[in-house]
């Protein structure tokens, strides 16, 4: 600063007066200080697109960060998909089915007769798809049913967990499609009861983990347990073992893992989607809003009198309002009151239109009554008084008048019978009331 010379005052009030003792070059200071000034404006843009731009990057990631938490995982399908091979998926069985040289075929609809065995994961089949199934299964084939809650199913009786825990199990029974399995996995299963005419095994809990139901020509293989099929569980023990019996056909025919159409599927509403606990927690907000709404409202009861610790009289008041009005020296609206008054009663007695102009009005007053044009003049159409004793004058003129227009002019009513018409360029008849 001092090699130019330049105080900081004068920098901040932008003057262009060169100090005293300043050399020539100093005094040339108003050619560097624009330069100056450039630099400064153009850091505070830099600072200011600076801090733009960090918000709009700040924004960025805050909405990445949400798309990531909310956004959709990155899953094949969903449980029990025999297209998953995510661990609730049934992709793996399939996959081993076709190693194993088995036509395997995901699809919709009923079987075919070409195919010697259907899979049913989930029953959400609607009434047509059900029937032809069952058509299907009366005509010979096998279906493996792998819904325990089916309506195609048995009768459930039990769960195969014992004291919360879920331990394999045993065949115990010598049917040809456990041969080789000595235990399966199983979790959250159901055990069913042993319908007339049908077989039983892997018994737990009074009741069958699988089931044989003839039907027609055919059967009906019914697991107590979706989860067995899972990608999780296929290799645990036998389980991929008794899955490849019961799902490879006799013959070279095919395997129809069957679609459901989704007719089954109860209709669902969003509040059937939320669990009870939300439904609750959901019905707390109006509870609490009309608690608060009760609590908070103004409540209407009985007028309370109270005793009234000073009464002021209505002359008192005016009084009151006189003198505030002399207090600040306002004695032209004071004036401008009386003359209303005046004006107001006039109107009345005499039945003259107030909308009527002041120098008709004037005219009128004086015909239809004693009082000189130059008094009614100084009431309702000169300057008003200024100073108070204006204003004392003025006061006493407007009583003095009205006083007089009320003890000669008596109201005017209705005009008498007989009376001609009114002329319409006559502001006095128009303003007489009919």
């Amino acid at each position: 600063m001092s090699a130019t010379g330049v105080s900081s005052a004068s920098e901040t009030a932008g003057t262009t007066s060169a100090p005293a003792g300043s050399t020539p070059a100093a005094a040339d200071a108003p050619a560097s200080r624009p330069a100056r000034y450039r630099r400064d404006d153009i850091g505070g843009q830099r600072a200011a697109r600076y801090r733009t731009w960090r918000r709009y990057l700040i924004g960025a990631v805050v909405l990445l960060v949400v798309i990531i938490l909310i956004g959709p995982r990155s899953q094949t399908g969903m449980p029990l998909d025999p297209r998953s091979t995510e661990p609730g998926g049934v992709r793996g069985i399939i996959d081993v089915l076709e190693e194993l040289g088995v036509d395997a075929r995901i699809a919709g609809g009923a079987p075919r007769e070409s195919d010697g065995v259907a899979l049913l994961i989930r029953d959400d089949l609607g009434e047509q798809q059900r029937s032809e199934v069952e058509e299907w299964v009366q005509r010979g084939g096998r279906l493996i049913l792998a819904d325990p809650l089916s309506e195609l199913g048995p009768d459930v009786v039990g769960q195969t967990s014992i004291a919360f825990t879920e331990p394999t199990i045993e065949p115990a029974c010598d049917d040809p499609f456990v041969t080789g399995v000595e235990r399966v996995a199983v979790s959250g299963a159901l055990v069913f009861d042993l319908p007339d005419g049908a077989t039983g095994c892997f018994p737990r809990n009074d009741g069958f983990f699988m089931i044989r139901v003839p039907a027609g020509e055919g059967e009906r293989i019914v697991l107590g347990g979706q989860a067995t099929l899972t990608n999780s569980l296929l290799g645990t023990e036998d389980t991929a073992v008794l899955l490849v019996n019961l799902l490879t056909p006799d013959s070279a025919a095919g395997l129809h893992v069957i679609e459901p159409d989704g007719e089954g599927l109860p209709g669902e509403s969003l509040g059937d989607l939320l669990p009870d606990q939300v439904g609750l927690a959901l019905w707390q907000i109006p509870i609490a809003w009309v608690a608060l709404v009760w609590w908070r409202a103004r409540r209407f009861g009985r007028p309370v009198a109270e005793e009234q610790p000073v009464r002021i009289e209505a002359s008192e008041t005016t009084v009151a309002v006189g003198n505030l009005l002399s207090t600040a020296e306002l004695a032209p609206e004071a004036a401008a009151i009386i003359r209303a008054r005046v004006h107001r009663d006039m109107t009345r007695r005499l039945g003259i239109s107030g909308q009527a102009d002041a120098e008709t009005f004037v005219a009128v007053v004086a015909d239809r009554t004693d009082i000189s044009p130059q008094v009614l003049r100084a009431l309702l159409v000169d300057p008003l008084p200024y100073d108070d004793a204006g204003l004392v004058r003025y006061a006493n003129l407007a009583g003095h008048t009205v006083a007089r227009i009320t003890q000669r002019v008596t109201p005017l009513g209705p005009p008498p019978a007989g009376t001609p018409p009114s002329d319409p360029d006559d502001p006095l008849d128009q303003a007489r009331p009919t």
